[in-house]
């Protein structure tokens, strides 16, 4: 490879785990790995944030793929991490090709980071074995495992085809290309946009706008976690690989990345938050409901999804185990325990940035 200084495209900076990452990348990493850090955004206002953190904004839209290539040829990207959407596949295979562009120009190898999640190696993809963990280094091969699944969920189905063909495409154009799976994620974001994640919030959504939660979750069901924080160092230990010259794991061989430490009850978590949201007087009492018809119409209207989504958004079952990072080094710090011990935190946290983005 030539010493040319890297460049790194990120998509998705002002979201909750994109910010985040941004963040620590400027500060942590940069001061070992020289590079040169862009971002996507959508409007002056995220572009003057992405300038005061210290990155380059280039004004641009997912859905505007021949300036998505554009962006990436004419600045020489020769990594990209994409945060800003795990169901769309054109975005992906355009910036996909033009990194192959780009590796043809400077000779540089270059690099997809894509991030996807969970859900997509869950019963709501059609996993039905959760006696022993998947592992992302297998056997069997995940992606031979996502190539054969049948997701009943079109949107399901849209995100696993997402994957298998972000790491079809790069191994065909020479592109490493890799697939980050975030569980549920939790801790408050740091970055200049988002601060709160998504399953944790719908539920604290659900029994803010209707006063009760529901058990919509089966009792013994668990899902993978991981802290925000140890998230970002995921993402992180396998970007400074490739700035290190380092051959991380990549392609349909072995390019997953499970950013997981550990599984949590959606019963025991359910039951704490609610516990917690009737002290405050949010809830009239710390029941979980079980929701009927018309209860499972309301709680879609709040998530603003279909009524087929809320068992998909806020329960299921799922069991994964991230070796490929930590095989690189990554030493994930909070588990289970410590989201039961911050659930107060986090519920207070979640209704305080849901009272402001409403004001």
């Amino acid at each position: 490879m030539s010493d040319l200084q890297q460049k790194i495209l990120i998509t998705g900076a002002s979201g909750y785990i994109g910010g985040t990452f941004l963040k620590h990348l400027l500060t942590e990493v940069l001061p070992k790995h020289p590079a040169e850090v862009f971002a996507l955004v959508r409007t002056p206002e995220q572009g003057e944030s992405v300038k005061a953190a210290g990155a380059v904004p280039i004004t641009g839209q997912l859905d505007d793929l021949d300036g998505l290539r554009a962006a990436i040829v004419d600045h020489s990207i020769t990594i990209v991490v994409h945060f800003a959407d795990a169901f769309h596949v054109a975005p992906s295979k355009a910036m996909i090709e033009a990194l192959a562009d780009v590796k043809a120009q400077t000779k540089q190898e270059v690099h997809f980071i894509h991030t996807s999640g969970a859900k997509l190696f869950s019963e709501h993809a059609g996993i039905t074995d959760f006696s022993t963990p998947i592992s992302d280094v297998g056997p069997p091969n995940l992606y031979d495992i996502q190539r054969s699944q049948q997701p009943k969920h079109p949107g399901m189905k849209l995100a696993v085809e997402h994957n298998t063909t972000v790491l079809e495409l790069g191994d065909s154009l020479g592109v490493r290309s890799y697939v980050v799976v975030p569980p549920m994620t939790y801790g408050p974001g740091e970055g200049f946009g988002n601060k709160i994640s998504i399953q944790f919030v719908e539920i604290v959504k659900i029994g803010r706008a209707l006063g009760q939660l529901y058990q919509v979750h089966q009792p013994s069901s668990t899902w993978p976690l991981c802290h925000l924080e140890d998230l970002t160092s995921c993402y992180l230990i396998l970007l400074c690989a490739i700035l290190s010259s380092q051959t991380p794991p990549h392609g349909r061989k072995q390019g997953y990345y499970f950013a997981e430490n550990g599984n949590y009850s959606w019963e025991k978590m359910s039951i704490a938050i609610a516990k917690r949201m009737a002290g405050k007087g949010v809830l009239k009492d710390a029941s979980l409901k079980p929701p009927t018809e018309e209860d499972y119409k309301k709680i879609a209207d709040i998530m603003m999804q279909p009524v087929d989504m809320v068992y998909i958004s806020v329960a299921g079952s799922c069991s994964i185990r991230g070796d490929n990072a930590r095989l690189l080094g990554w030493k994930p710090k909070y588990g289970v325990d410590h989201l039961m011990s911050k659930i107060d935190d986090e519920v207070d946290f979640v209704l305080q940035e849901l009272e402001r983005k409403s004001m």
